[in-house]
């Protein structure tokens, strides 16, 4: 499969972009309305989730959601053979300034993402600054599939590490100055998360990141970047939040949901770029002590 995917990545990256993009975005069709690729559970979120648009509504942005992530997927397979220079002209910059800001901060910075957008992407931000960028996330089962992403992640001149790594080795990094995307709109199962308010309902959550933020100091950024209707892109720069005052169970939990909040925020001004296909809700909270399967 790795050939395979090397193939396909050459391939796309050959054509022009915006022809590229147009496959993408076929392929995204395809899956929508021919594939119906968990079609029943997406109507069945974005109701749960978004019962304020109507019915019309909130199927016009289902059948958006599967050409995104087919374009998000074509620019990627292009970074992967073209590294990040075509992108240069097509990414704007909202807040430049506060990179510039985190990178003179001795205690590093956390950077905050979601799925939503051309999340990959953020890691243009390697080409603002001097900073070492480290990427924690969780590896994919596919070993074909893991290995795609970790490249293209190098190409963009990050390095990863896999959710679950030692806590000492992200404090480590980030008292060295260094920059860590961490990703909050995951499942996570019970014993390893908080539950903290997202559309409403409970979403198990990491508190890593408002953790490392509390035992290092390092403040917070919430970053996002958004597909416009030129099928360019704006990386909008949020300013810092502060760290956790302390690393009681309570701080935990309310930066937790103070950075959920915000995620949910940019989702619901757009909703057609987030992954409602992932499964986030999954893990239930538990009734009488007792966890819910």
């Amino acid at each position: 499969m790795a050939v395979l995917i090397e193939i396909i990545a050459r391939l796309v990256a050959a054509l022009p972009r915006g022809g590229a993009l147009r496959l993408g975005r076929f392929g995204g069709w395809i899956a929508c309305h021919v594939i119906r690729h968990r079609r029943k559970l997406l109507a069945q979120t974005l109701a749960e989730c978004l019962p304020e648009k109507s019915e019309s509504e909130r199927r016009r942005i289902a059948t958006r959601i599967y050409p995104h992530l087919g374009m998000t997927l074509v620019d990627q397979l292009r970074v992967l053979v073209r590294g990040m220079d075509e992108f240069h002209d097509v990414i704007e910059i909202e807040n430049r300034e506060l990179m510039a800001e985190a990178a003179a901060d001795s205690s590093g910075a956390l950077l905050l993402m979601a799925h939503l957008g051309n999340w990959e992407l953020s890691g243009f931000i390697t080409t603002m600054t001097d900073c070492p960028v480290t990427v924690v996330v969780k590896r994919f089962r596919n070993a074909a599939v893991d290995g795609f992403i970790t490249r293209s992640r190098e190409k963009m001149g990050g390095t990863t590490l896999t959710a679950g790594t030692t806590f000492q080795e992200c404090t480590r990094r980030l008292k060295r100055g260094e920059f860590m995307f961490m990703i909050l709109d995951q499942n996570m199962i019970a014993d390893e998360g908080i539950f903290v308010d997202f559309f409403d309902k409970p979403a198990c959550t990491t508190p890593g990141l408002a953790l490392l933020s509390a035992y290092t100091g390092s403040p917070v950024y919430p970053i996002f970047m958004i597909r416009r209707p030129d099928y360019g892109y704006t990386l909008t720069i949020h300013p810092p939040i502060a760290p956790p005052p302390d690393r009681s169970k309570e701080s935990l939990l309310e930066y937790t949901q103070i950075y959920t909040t915000i995620i949910e925020e940019m989702i619901r001004k757009h909703p057609e770029q987030w992954i409602w296909l992932h499964k986030r809700w999954r893990t239930k909270p538990p009734v009488d002590g007792q966890p819910v399967v």
